[in-house]
């Protein structure tokens, strides 16, 4: 289903192989996330960022509106959306990679866009740094911002959950997924995790286990985690969401982007400097009161 042109691959450009065509993506909010980069283009492949952010310096996202159709009653649900069902909104492509809007990307993608491609798999996912299984990822659920609606809604997945078998599943971090687009159990992974997260709680990564169950789809799963860059994670940084004040967002995005951009170097350091010299007038108080001892 092609809302925004024709895919830009191989097939498109009648040109020489370039390996799949691909899409990353992403829907996201100016008051909820930051509109960092992406910092380097990966060939034959398009960013979209829907939603109502606007464009940074690296120009790299083409920024476009949330169709009437995709859009919700909340950002949450209609994010979810565009998680779930990338079929529903983007042009034709091999791949799709959603992106949480928290997630900056760092480097080139193709080395991981090929390893997926290779593999054959419907779907590619990465682990959950915690580890945690189902059950106990909805133990931490309640344990941290759970709303009072979904605590009965959970309790009755754990229920349907146990009966399954489904408990000791692994979780895993649904922050970042590659969907093969032409594969028919992207759509029906899709729908059922749509339905499954409307009738039950509102956290992705307990119903997900659910759909890959009932489905099986072929998994590509990372051996990696991306929360920190790393020699195996060049590609992904984690950025921290919007703080509420100017000066919060100020001093989050300095802090987060120092290692990145130059501007934001700066401004980590003029932050500190600034920080510094409002203490200088206690220290030095301190100082002429320890000299008077």
């Amino acid at each position: 289903m092609s809302r925004n042109g024709p895919a830009r691959g191989s097939e498109a450009t009648g040109g020489a192989p370039q390996g799949p065509s691909a899409i990353v993506y992403t829907c996201t909010f100016d008051d909820y996330d930051y509109n960092f980069g992406p910092l380097v283009r990966t060939p034959n492949t398009r960013f979209l960022r829907y939603g109502t952010s606007r464009p940074n310096r690296w120009r790299i996202w083409e920024h476009l509106p949330v169709p009437d159709d995709m859009a919700l009653e909340t950002q949450t649900l209609t994010n979810r959306r565009f998680k779930f069902l990338p079929g529903a909104v983007l042009p034709d492509c091999d791949v799709a990679i959603y992106v949480d809007g928290t997630i900056l990307v760092r480097a080139d993608l193709s080395p991981l866009i090929a390893e997926f491609w290779d593999s054959g798999a419907d779907i590619a996912l990465f682990p959950h740094p915690s580890g945690r299984t189902v059950e106990q990822e909805m133990d931490f659920a309640l344990e941290h911002k759970t709303s009072a609606r979904d605590i009965p809604l959970m309790q009755a997945q754990r229920d349907r959950y146990r009966e399954m078998g489904l408990l000791d599943m692994p979780v895993t971090e649904n922050t970042i997924i590659f969907y093969r687009m032409a594969a028919p159990k992207v759509a029906e992974i899709g729908t059922l995790w749509w339905e499954e997260f409307e009738r039950f709680s509102k956290r992705d990564q307990i119903s997900l286990p659910y759909v890959r169950d009932r489905i099986a789809p072929k998994v590509h799963l990372w051996d990696w985690h991306f929360h920190a860059p790393s020699d195996r994670n060049r590609y992904f940084a984690r950025a921290p969401h919007r703080r509420p004040s100017r000066l919060a967002r100020l001093r989050a995005a300095a802090f987060f982007m120092k290692d990145h951009a130059l501007e934001y170097r700066a401004l980590h350091g003029a932050i500190k400097a600034a920080g510094a010299l409002r203490k200088l007038p206690r220290g030095i108080l301190r100082m002429s009161r320890a000299g008077r001892r």
